[in-house]
């Protein structure tokens, strides 16, 4: 499941604080582009807003965008950080209003 699989990176040191740079020039580089460009020009539609805030989204951003509340717990537990902000200046607690999700502010325990 994906809780597990989140568990199981971060016990082999993956870092929790990894920060999603697509590498310029890159097929998903290019469509996450497109989409932020989208987002900007006023179309708002969540895989808009997806392609917007992705940039420099940490693990714990990236499952507060999908409201994956099992796997923010998981990356909770191993003390990732609520108030890290993506390259768009939204945190992990700000992003659920964003995609109509529910907040993780109950997962918070620190």
């Amino acid at each position: 499941s994906g809780p597990d699989i989140m568990r199981t990176l971060l016990q082999a040191r993956c870092p929790a604080e990894a920060r999603f740079q697509p590498r310029a020039g890159s097929s998903y580089w290019t469509l996450c582009t497109a989409l932020s460009v989208s987002y900007r020009a006023g179309r708002r539609t969540f895989l808009s807003a997806f392609g917007y805030h992705i940039w420099g989204a940490t693990p714990l951003l990236s499952a507060a965008m999908f409201s994956n509340t099992l796997e923010a717990q998981a990356l909770l537990e191993y003390r990732a950080d609520v108030w890290s902000k993506n390259s768009r200046g939204a945190s992990a607690m700000e992003l659920p209003a964003v995609f109509g999700g529910g907040s993780i502010l109950s997962l918070h325990v620190g």
